[in-house]
């Protein structure tokens, strides 16, 4: 004998505003939903979902069609009726809702207070409640001495404790980072399974999808098709591609568990496989998004299965040396494009020699690229890539994992799973390459490339805009990007790894640029004081942004730059050639006609001594160094001050590696 359902829906519509500003928010909604289901309401942003979750909970009254909740029809419904159906209904909202003024305990009463019971059952009742969602250690706390997601659990608990028949939750991980938001929903289902309630979740949250018995989707205020269902119902898959609207796919496949999810990969290789050797949909230019919209939400699922924050798909490009992908997600989640060179990084080892890598530890690597980390602030923890061949047995693309949930590395299991759904892959994922590679020179900008003349158009750039940096403004820039390459060296980064050289020489030339700004010169050059005080080293590439440091080192008792280290203060002359402290055949740039010089020391405050020495040579307009020159860039040095010694300190890592601390 089947259960009664807890919702039943029929026909029900739904309207907003009066006369001409009436507008219809719910379209003929039809739904049904069983005792102890979870089910996730998903759609677009004012498609109606929470209109739909406040009709059910009672928070609306019914216009249109007809609403059944736990057997009682609500259209016209007493107003005592309705207030015993709303308390056998649990609400979790986004926002906690929380009474500041009250602690935890008393926040939680306030819905055990619906029932006439003794205030001590109450409070035995909340407390049982809030040790359920393991926040036993915080009865006696405000919502202001609590995080976030000890709040959430908190309106949990209160939504709890009266053991309702329903829950509804709206947006409940909305405000949450992924673990948190993931701890709250396992919790969610976890409970409600124990007490036996139905849940009906409106979410946006792709990660969470997995929870649900069932997804029902609206769409401009219409219920489009069981999403669960749908999927094995058809008998043509590559329908699925065809005609599923892109933003349904993800919500299609995600739900799944691993065996359908491997099955589905199977049954849609050998469709795809028959329907395009005919190379009809291959023309189609809705399909081809459609192919790259299925690749995103395959993505997103092998991430689901691994436990990891993503999954991304590079292609290998033998003929331009690159790896490319449009797969990649940024950190808020958006689909990113990415190209790098193949000599760089775990994944462009595994595409040149094959070979499965896993790396719990990237930054001690020195195969780790951490460029992709600086330039979009992720944080890659662990690493799992491995190689995909193609029928002549050749790597034709690579798979990454990144950052397995709970700070875990991946294992040898990963690794086997990882395998196993990526060969499932095969024909899908050659042919969304293929289609990729078409388009791939017009569709996707350059994000980091390697060769000299694309770093020369950067650096042009970066040039450009610090130029038009008032000095205030510039040290702001300078200190952002110190403190973003000193967080990639703060993850545990080898001072031997290129990127170190590589931003080295980005600072180095930004800096000069600055100063070269304000007074034009033939020459400019930083002298870095090697850390026992003996010896000076500078870069002389001419181009030093790309980390092909050429570092010239001299003792730091010879030269100009020596003679401020060892007074510590700054030369100035216009005849360096006739002034007797300077001793111009030991400096670097001996070679250099020096009509006039200046050279001021960079200080370590915190020691008394000299860190670098900055020196200028030969004034372009033909004039003197003056007195009113030396001061305005000790000016400079002072509103740039701890900014400078800081990409001093980093300019010196890229110097002497490891030696420097």
């Amino acid at each position: 004998m089947t259960s009664q359902p807890t919702v039943v829906v029929r026909q029900l519509s739904h309207f907003f505003g009066e006369g001409n500003l009436r507008r219809q928010i719910l379209f003929d909604i039809n739904l049904e939903i069983s005792s102890g289901e979870i089910v996730i309401m998903t759609g677009p942003s004012g498609s109606g979902k929470t209109t739909l979750l406040t009709l059910i909970g009672g928070l609306r009254q019914v216009q249109t069609g007809e609403l059944q909740v736990l057997g009682q029809t609500l259209d016209g419904v007493s107003s005592e009726r309705l207030k015993k159906i709303r308390r056998q209904i649990g609400f979790v909202f986004q926002d906690h809702n929380l009474l500041s003024s009250l602690n935890s305990v008393k926040n939680v009463e306030m819905a055990a207070a619906l029932y006439p019971i003794s205030r001590r059952e109450s409070e035995r009742r909340s407390k049982a409640a809030l040790a359920a969602v393991g926040l036993e250690e915080h009865f006696e706390k405000s919502p202001n001495e609590m995080s976030g997601g000890q709040k959430q659990r908190v309106a949990i608990a209160r939504a709890l404790v009266n053991q309702p028949q329903i829950i509804l939750a709206d947006e409940p991980t909305a405000s949450l980072d992924g673990d948190t938001g993931r701890e709250v929903v396992d919790l969610m289902q976890k409970l409600a399974k124990q007490q036996g309630c139905t849940i009906i979740l409106v979410t946006h949250d792709n990660r969470i999808l997995d929870i649900a018995d069932r997804i029902i989707n609206l769409e401009d205020g219409r219920l489009a098709t069981d999403q669960g269902q749908f999927v094995f119902s058809l008998s043509d898959l590559t329908s699925l591609v065809s005609d599923v609207s892109p933003n349904v796919i993800s919500e299609m496949i995600l739900p799944l568990s691993t065996e359908q999810f491997s099955d589905f990969l199977g049954n849609l290789n050998e469709e795809l496989k028959e329907t395009l050797a005919a190379k009809t949909l291959l023309r189609d230019r809705s399909f081809e998004a459609k192919l790259q919209m299925m690749l995103q939400a395959i993505s997103l699922k092998i991430a689901q299965i691994l436990r990891a924050e993503q999954v991304t798909f590079f292609v290998v490009d033998k003929q331009r040396q690159v790896l490319w992908s449009k797969n990649a997600r940024g950190k808020d989640g958006e689909p990113t494009n990415i190209e790098v060179p193949m000599d760089v990084g775990i994944a462009g080892y595994v595409a040149k020699t094959g070979k499965t890598v896993g790396v719990n530890n990237p930054y001690g690597d020195l195969r780790f690229n951490p460029q992709a980390d600086f330039d979009t602030d992720w944080v890659t923890e662990t690493i799992l890539c491995l190689p995909l061949m193609d029928d002549n047995n050749q790597i034709f693309a690579v798979a990454q994992a990144l950052n397995k949930f709970g700070g875990e590395g991946f294992d040898r299991s990963d690794e086997e799973r990882f395998f196993r759904l990526t060969q499932s892959l095969g024909y899908t994922v050659q042919s969304c390459v293929l289609d990729a590679q078409r388009l791939h020179a017009l569709s996707i900008p350059s994000m980091m490339k390697g060769d000299t003349h694309d770093d020369r158009i950067r650096l042009k750039k970066v040039r450009s805009k610090v130029v038009a940096l008032s000095m205030d403004q510039f040290a702001v820039f300078l200190g952002d990007l110190n403190h973003r390459i000193k967080k990639i060296i703060d993850r545990g980064l080898s001072l031997e790894h290129s990127f170190i050289r590589k931003k080295a020489g980005e600072l180095l030339s930004i800096i000069l640029c600055k100063f070269d700004q304000s007074l034009e010169v033939e020459w400019i050059g930083l002298f870095v004081v090697t850390p026992d005080g003996r010896s000076l080293r500078i870069d002389v590439s001419d181009q030093p942004w790309l980390g092909d440091l050429s570092i010239v080192e001299m003792e730091s008792s010879r030269g100009i730059a020596g003679r401020v280290v060892a007074t510590g203060e700054s030369l100035l002359s216009n005849a360096p050639g006739q002034d007797p402290r300077f001793e111009l055949q030991g400096d670097v740039y001996s070679d250099l006609h020096f009509r006039n010089v200046v050279a001021v020391p960079i200080m370590d405050h915190g020691r008394g001594t000299v860190r670098a020495v900055l020196q200028l040579v030969n004034r372009l307009d033909g004039n003197d160094f003056s007195d009113h020159d030396h001061d305005l860039i000790l000016a400079l040095m002072e509103t740039l001050d701890r900014e400078l010694r800081q990409s001093i300190d980093l300019i010196g890592m890229g110097f002497f590696g490891n030696a420097w601390r």
